[in-house]
């Protein structure tokens, strides 16, 4: 099967100017932000909750110490341009094509590099697949 070559250049993240450069200084960073502000509300919830035990609630807290590191670290790599990550296999059905898309990508495999689109979908992926963190 041949690959679709559209009849325009992508959107690329390297331009100020357009929309795919908010999207990666800005919009992913503030999602990022977001969620990790999230855990950390239900972390203050867990450390309340009475009907857990003392062991439950320091197991649910370091899960979300490790999410919240693992989340760090993704928004450390796309601030600092760095290689995008293989997605892990959880029997997507896209799993494959996206880390061979990434391979074919080479230098441009990057967070501002790659074409928007392409890294709009693995950036949602990851998220999708982020209760492999825990």
């Amino acid at each position: 099967m041949s690959r679709f070559v559209p009849p325009f250049p992508p959107h690329d993240p390297t331009d100020p100017k357009g929309f795919s450069y908010m999207t990666v200084v800005k919009r992913w960073p503030i999602i990022l932000t977001g969620i990790i502000n999230d855990i950390i509300s239900r972390q203050e919830a867990l450390r309340k909750d009475t009907n857990l035990t003392p062991e439950e609630q320091d197991a649910a807290i370091r899960e979300g110490v490790d999410i919240v590191r693992e989340i760090s670290r993704i928004k450390a790599e796309m601030s600092r341009d760095r290689e995008m990550p293989k997605i892990e296999q959880d029997d997507g059905p896209v799993v494959d094509e996206f880390n061979r898309q990434l391979k074919e990508l080479g230098e441009k495999g990057t967070w501002f590099k790659a074409p928007w689109l392409y890294a709009e979908l693995v950036n949602s992926y990851l998220f999708h697949q982020s209760p492999t963190f825990f």
